[in-house]
């Protein structure tokens, strides 16, 4: 089959021409994204009920939501939290759940719970998990629309023109205004007035609903045609409203405008948001799957541009909109960096060729099979629907090394063949080939049989490392397939045009010491494996100072026979428990550790939380229970005036308010960032906040212009588990005591919310037989007091021309005063009965009862998380809350835990991790056995691997690199293409001996793997140097915080001491494991 393609070369060539027409083609179709597109398998179910505490919204909300979500078909973990007004419930689902089908069986559970709920509460909505650490990166688009004009106004232009324009893109799914106002009619009764007219809340509510019934009563067939007939009308307009005629009783009507003032407003805002002062709302723009990202993207922001001048033409106002997030900035700024680093690598790659190959045109055509290998990972990446991302992207980027090897190999034995023979014809090439392919197939199957383990990744990681080992798996595999059919084919023009270029004395002298070093290495080759394990290393370091055995313990049933081993562990202690040994430990663990126990003991293994590199301040602000958000606007006002003093300084600052929080957040340009100025600004709103009384505030600076450089020690987090909150609580606070105790702790924190600090609910408890004695409609009662409060019982709407609008019904005495009301005057109030007055003091009770802030539920259990910072090395911070957890002794049922975050990993996922690395080890070896149908070749080449690691272990250690997952995933790749250097040199060497047929016994045996040797020190320098040169440019960069640095460490620092060891002391270990 090989022979006939190569036979062929024109219909090779023009294969070749039509992959590259064929990556044009998808490069204009390829959908761009910034990461892969991945669907958790998580739904949350998000309800809100305004005013109410956490302990009432638990009991009635979210432990009904948490049963029937419990039910929902491949249901893994229910977990929830309750603050005052919202419930939030998360429902994870085992692996492989339909989540489209899993959120329909939700949502008709949910539909069917919510008619059990009580008046008042929200309709749960469902929304699609999205992990904490991703929330920013979530909507395509973002922006934040502000004007000088009042926020009802701007939603409007937000609604008439942005929004409509913005659909009309190709490519873009939906747009969301955030923060919107919606309509609201507010009818305030006069107390006064209903009290003489002896009506109640309840007939009110019931002449509303009377007066805008319309459905369907009948139909009349007049002249052969159906009529659908209709009664009832909706209100055209609030002077309809006003309009409205209500029963006072004996046959008389009053009009509403009499009874109340019925006010066309903006419903109470929860919360608001201004952009240097000015009110100012957010739209969220989202993409359609599969459409190029930064197309939509660029046509959005031209957009943009022409929507303020329609704006400023339209409404007569000038229109500010900003740009908050662009996810395809992210994807735009990492194609030209990893553009960048492809040129990088490329140029040393062909560096590296001209000089081993002294050829500059046969550097660029091998170069050209790197070319072809990435136009059909483009094709595939099109024809799959993978598209780029990240992932594919950096898979792409970092094989530039890589997909190169093949194609070095099989050239470099056709050019030294050449040099031999001294003539190039078809047969020669041929030959040639065929020499090189086994190693070459049994080198691409390694290295892609080693990323076949991702998919036992932990689900974290999993979907985003799929994308790249698809994407670098196909491209080795093509590159296999460019070397064995285009190399062999434009090799022949070019070797005879350039000619025979004659030898390099200086390579000549450099083989000619190797060959020697090998020959001296062969003969004391016992030596050379003490050498090796010496340099591994002996895990002399774990073993423990004193061996603790019971008594009953101390003796070993051994073939029937108790064999005691009091005297081995009195020696043991003896020694390793001495004062001397104790002494020499740290010289012993040193001296015969080897690199294994540099490695363990000194690299710290978990990920570097990256802070970012804008200069900003963020200003705090929590209010007390109870408080007005007006109270907290005004606040927030008083800084906004300080900076809009210093705006010229600024970029911009935007603030967001709600009754219990305000944030806002001061911007500072490049130039500006690195002055004394936000020093300064901070400054001033550290002042400002020390003025406040009833406020808990905090400032902080973030970025380079407050940080020089230096580590920041993140936060650490405990998890307390159980099922009974009270427990779960006291257990919280004695690790707080604990953690207190050291000196290096600070800030610490119980949910991020002040335990220390009360919280209080007003709750009115009815006397049942009062009621009942005064002849009180318990449904009266609850809507009279619910009026006095402005709260709506039952959500209560109005048909305006067409549209739905809020309606609220609120008591006053006055009939326009809208105090609040204090509970000492709620008591004194009167309900009419009957046409007499009861006061609410008669019938209920009112008590302060404290309630809990938050409450977390985690599979129906309570949990709390402890916060604090630790003032040190991470890794120290790291070990230290693990002791912490260890040392507390809780009941059963109860659980003290490090919560699974992103960025950090754990023993749990350590584990399969490892076990990753094994999987693949075995399947290189059964690659190798199948290949090579034996068992001695591919365990000489499956050494290559622990070599590799003396590398790996090495370079973290020297240079101070932290092994997180990109640590990880290169050790994966790096068992995948260490033992490519075993391949190609074992597979000569053993060909050699068998061509010569010499025992090992006999002289010219060490003679001959020598020489096999020396003519495989080309193609493995080659292509060792290659593929480091594809990663130098990530390393060269020292972006500590990308996946990508320690990925390439790892695979460089391996390749780097592999390539070495295994030319020096692989052919020692043949000769051992072949005798």
């Amino acid at each position: 089959m090989l022979e006939r393609i190569l036979r062929r070369p024109v219909t090779v060539l023009m294969f070749y021409f039509a992959v590259l027409v064929l990556m044009i083609f998808s490069l204009t179709r390829l959908p761009i994204e910034i990461t892969p597109d991945v669907d958790f398998p998580r739904l949350n179910v998000v309800t809100q009920w305004y005013g109410a505490s956490p302990e009432i919204i638990e009991r009635f909300v979210t432990m009904r939501i948490e049963e029937v979500a419990t039910t929902v078909t491949g249901v893994k973990k229910v977990s929830s939290w309750t603050r005052e007004g919202t419930s939030w419930v998360e429902v994870e689902f085992q692996k492989g759940v339909d989540i489209d089908l899993a959120r329909l069986e939700l949502s008709e559970k949910i539909s069917t719970v919510y008619k059990t709920l009580p008046q008042g509460v929200s309709y749960p909505q469902i929304q699609k998990f999205v992990p904490q650490e991703f929330q920013e990166l979530q909507g395509f688009m973002s922006f934040s629309v502000y004007a000088d004009a009042d926020i009802y106004k701007i939603q409007k232009i937000i609604d008439e023109t942005i929004k409509p324009a913005l659909l009309g893109i190709k490519g873009v799914a939906n747009v969301r205004t955030i923060g919107e106002v919606k309509r609201e009619i507010l009818i305030l009764v006069d107390e006064n007035k209903v009290k003489s007219y002896r009506l109640n809340m309840v007939e009110l509510i019931r002449a509303l609903n009377e007066n805008q019934i319309f459905k369907l009563v009948g139909y009349a067939d007049v002249n052969n045609v159906r009529h659908f007939v209709y009664s009832g009308d909706y209100f055209n307009s609030v002077d309809d409203v006003k309009e409205m005629k209500v029963g006072v009783g004996e046959g008389r009507y009053l009009k509403l405008s009499e009874l109340a003032v019925v006010v066309d407003t903006i419903a109470e805002q929860r919360s608001f948001a201004r952009i240097n002062g000015k009110p100012t709302l957010t739209i969220e723009i989202d993409k359609e799957p599969g459409i190029n990202m930064l197309k939509v993207a660029r046509q959005v922001d031209e957009l943009i541009d022409n929507l303020k001048e329609i704006a400023k033409s339209r409404y007569g106002v000038k229109v500010e909109i900003d740009k908050i997030y662009d996810r395809s900035k992210d994807i735009r700024a990492e194609i030209s960096e990893l553009g960048n680093k492809a040129l990088i690598s490329a140029l040393f790659i062909v560096l590296i060729l001209v000089l081993f190959l002294r050829n500059v045109v046969s550097s660029f055509v091998i170069f050209l099979s790197v070319v072809f290998s990435i136009a059909g990972a483009i094709v595939f990446l099109y024809a799959s629907g993978i598209g780029l991302n990240i992932m594919s992207l950096s898979a792409i980027a970092l094989s530039f090394g890589i997909v190169i090897d093949n194609s070095v190999v099989v050239f470099e034995n056709i050019q030294r063949r050449f040099e031999e023979m001294g003539k190039l014809d078809f047969d020669l090439i041929f030959e040639s080939v065929q020499e090189m392919k086994l190693p070459v197939i049994s080198a691409s199957l390694t290295t892609v049989g080693a990323l076949v383990p991702v998919f036992l990744l932990p689900e974290n990681l999993k979907p985003y490392f799929i994308h790249f080992s698809l994407t670098a798996g196909f491209v080795i595999l093509f590159s296999l397939f460019v070397s064995l059919t285009f190399i062999p084919i434009i090799s022949q023009k070019i070797l005879i045009k350039s000619g025979f270029k004659g030898k390099v004395k200086f390579f000549d002298v450099i083989l000619n010491v190797y060959r020697k070093i090998l020959l001296w290495n062969i003969r004391h080759r016992r030596l050379i494996v003490i050498i090796l394990i010496w340099l591994f290393g002996f895990p002399i370091w774990l073993l423990p100072e004193k061996i603790e055995v019971k008594k009953e313990n101390l003796s070993l049933r051994v073939f029937d026979k108790k064999v005691s081993i009091a005297g081995f562990v009195k020696l043991y202690n003896e020694i390793f428990g001495s004062d001397l040994y104790s002494k020499i430990k740290p010289y012993v663990d040193h001296g015969l550790g080897g690199v294994s126990h540099l490695f363990f003991k000194y690299v710290y293994k978990g990920e570097l939380w990256k802070w970012g590199g804008e200069t900003y301040i963020v200003v705090n602000i929590w209010a007390p229970q109870g408080t007005e958000i007006s109270r907290v606007d005004e606040l927030v006002r008083k800084i906004e005036d300080n900076l809009l003093r210093n705006l010229g300084l600024i970029r911009k600052f935007t603030s967001r308010i709600t009754d219990r929080f305000a944030t806002i957040r001061v911007e500072f340009d490049d130039k500006v960032a690195m002055t004394s100025v936000p020093y300064i600004i901070k400054e001033n709103l550290i002042s400002i906040c020390a003025q406040t009384s009833g406020f808990t505030t905090s400032v902080y600076g973030f970025g380079p212009g407050f940080f020089s450089g230096g580590d920041i020690a993140p936060s650490f987090t405990i998890q307390i588990l159980g099922y009974n909150y009270d427990v779960v609580k006291q257990i919280a606070q004695n690790i707080s005591e604990i953690l207190s105790q050291n000196p290096r702790v600070a800030d610490i924190e119980l949910d991020r919310l002040p335990w220390k600090a009360k919280e209080y609910e007003v709750v009115a408890y009815i006397d049942r037989e009062k009621v009942s004695r005064y002849g009180v409609d318990v449904s009266d009662l609850i809507y009279f007091i619910a009026g006095k409060l402005r709260v709506s019982v039952e959500n209560l709407n109005l048909r305006l021309q067409n549209e739905d609008v809020k309606l609220k019904i609120a008591i006053s005495g006055s009939g326009r005063n809208l105090k609040d009301v204090d509970v000492r005057e709620l008591l004194e109030a009167s309900l009419v009965v009957k046409g007499k007055s009861v006061k609410l003091s008669d019938v209920l009770r009112i008590e302060l009862v404290p309630t809990m802030p938050e409450i977390r539920r985690e599979n129906q259990q309570y949990t709390r998380y402890i916060t604090f910072n630790f003032r040190g090395p991470y890794h120290y911070g790291y070990k230290f809350t693990d002791a912490v957890i260890k040392s507390v002794k809780v009941p059963p049922g109860y659980e003290i835990k490090r919560p699974d975050y992103f960025f950090i990993i754990g023993e749990k996922e350590r584990i399969p991790l490892i076990l990753i690395a094994f999987v693949s080890v075995s399947l290189v070896f059964m690659v190798t056995a199948s290949l090579y149908e034996s068992l001695r070749k591919p365990f000489v080449i499956i050494l290559s691997v622990p070599m590799s690691l003396i590398g790996l272990f090495l370079v973290f250690y020297i240079f101070d690199v932290n092994f997180g997952r990109g640590g990880y995933a290169g050790l994966i790749l790096l068992i995948g293409l260490s033992v490519n250097n075993g391949i190609i040199l074992v597979d000569k060497i053993s060909k050699a001996v068998e061509s010569k047929n010499v025992k090992t016994n006999e002289p010219s045996y060490d003679e001959v793997i020598a020489q096999a040797s020396m003519q495989r020190v080309r193609p493995i320098l080659i292509t060792n140097l290659t593929t480091i040169a594809g990663f130098v440019p990530f390393i060269f960069t020292k972006n500590v915080y990308s996946l990508w640095y320690p990925f390439s460490v790892a695979v460089s620092g391996g390749l780097l001491f592999s390539m070495f060891i295994v030319l020096l002391f692989v052919p020692s270990l043949y000769k051992i494991i072949a005798k």
